[in-house]
């Protein structure tokens, strides 16, 4: 949950109460005596009885719940979540050994659907005879001061959390792009340089963000610096007020979830991959999102039913950019091909698979496409925005938009 805050419980604050920004734990309950605490862990159920854990708190607006929990030598473990704010959900404990890796959500189990004000959260295990240990609990929690974590793998920092999408906080390192792209010859051409970068891309990624996640990134990627508290919109370029309320501007996917080959067609807010990237999503007025859809991109100036808007030009099948957002486009579509697609071959993971740039891109062939996007890439330069985005991306997940730092890799990989 970058750029928000979070309360991340352990087995140290499971003993008293804990007090954190506007968070205040003023009770915990078991419902059996059967909770074995460790460092690691606190434990709840035994061969005669289930065992509850229950946070008491002041009220809170939660938008969504992370939770830490495995089942010690017992594969029937099962969990039920209720609060006063949220249909009860029950889920399957996975099984295991050792303890989940706070450090991804990976790990996690996900919960949303949270409505009003909440005043407790309680976990029940439904099964006797099974015993449910307790990692940490991350809440996502509406109303607060955002703050930005001090790496991208911080999902066990103490904090509260906030639906702000907050100015950037971090004073992001220099990165040494000599020595991150080390392995590339920056001198090669086609399929020789585009699967050395998709392999560089795959090597460095090391934290895929969730869709949610994208929703507190904006304000430190896209962050106007002449009025803090804004971002600066993709298209249109106009500043508003980056505090995230869902309505108001959105997360647009550049290329376009249907047309992504199923890739990333499904997305929810702990969806990861392709579809939930930092490099990707970009921020958009919720009505220019729509007015834009699935619509490929693509020249249309001059041509019949057209309509001009203060973010582009678009007809019924078509959007076209403005001139000074065209290179952005480009320059995304370049690094999600590269990266999520499997073209060049190489290296590949679940997020990887067949993208088509015709499916994106508006033109007659997959020649034109790519001649179309070097155009747009020679006549829109990399910006101060972008180079932000880069260097923040960086940060939280590890890896670069190589054609933001060198943007003629593209001419020398399709042109």
């Amino acid at each position: 949950m970058f750029g928000s805050e979070k309360y991340t419980s352990s087995s140290t604050q499971f003993e008293s109460a804990v007090t954190l920004t506007n968070i205040t734990l003023t009770e915990i309950e078991h419902a059996t005596s059967y909770v074995a605490d460790s460092t690691t862990a606190v434990r709840i159920g035994s061969s005669n009885n289930l065992g509850t854990l229950t946070f008491k708190f002041d009220a809170l607006n939660i938008v969504e719940a992370y939770v830490y929990a495995y089942a010690y030598n017992s594969t029937a473990a099962k969990l039920s979540v209720s609060s006063d704010a949220l249909e009860t959900v029950s889920y399957s404990v996975p099984s295991s050994d050792s303890v989940p890796d706070v450090s991804s959500l990976d790990d996690a189990y996900y919960i949303d659907g949270f409505s009003g004000s909440s005043t407790y959260l309680s976990f029940g295990n439904d099964v006797k005879g099974a015993r449910v240990s307790f990692v940490g609990v991350v809440l996502t929690i509406s109303g607060s001061s955002p703050v930005t974590p001090s790496s991208s793998s911080s999902s066990s920092q103490s904090s509260s959390s906030s639906s702000s999408s907050s100015s950037s906080q971090v004073d992001y390192p220099d990165v040494d792009l000599g020595e991150y792209y080390k392995t590339i010859d920056t001198s090669a051409t086609g399929d020789t340089l585009g699967l050395s970068l998709h392999n560089l891309m795959i090597d460095t990624h090391s934290y895929y963000t969730t869709y949610g996640e994208i929703r507190y990134t904006f304000g430190a990627t896209d962050g106007d610096a002449s009025n803090p508290g804004n971002l600066i919109d993709f298209y249109s370029h106009e500043s508003y007020d980056a505090t995230w309320d869902g309505s108001y501007y959105n997360r647009e996917h550049v290329w376009c979830q249907s047309l992504s080959a199923g890739l990333w067609a499904d997305t929810d807010n702990s969806t990861t991959g392709g579809g939930s990237d930092m490099l990707h999503l970009r921020p958009t007025k919720a009505s220019y999102n729509s007015s834009r859809g699935n619509k490929p991109y693509g020249e249309v100036q001059g041509g019949s039913g057209v309509t001009t808007t203060n973010y582009g030009y678009y007809n019924t099948s078509t959007f076209e950019p403005f001139d000074n957002v065209k290179g952005n486009v480009a320059r995304i579509i370049f690094y999600v091909y590269l990266h999520y697609g499997n073209a060049f071959g190489g290296e590949s993971n679940s997020y990887v698979g067949n993208l088509s740039v015709t499916s994106v891109v508006n033109c007659a062939s997959e020649s034109a496409a790519w001649e179309m996007l070097l155009e747009w890439n020679t006549l829109d330069p990399v910006d101060e925005l972008e180079q932000t985005l880069n260097d923040v991306a960086c940060y939280y997940q590890g890896n670069r938009n190589p054609f933001i730092d060198y943007p003629n890799f593209a001419t020398q990989i399709w042109g």
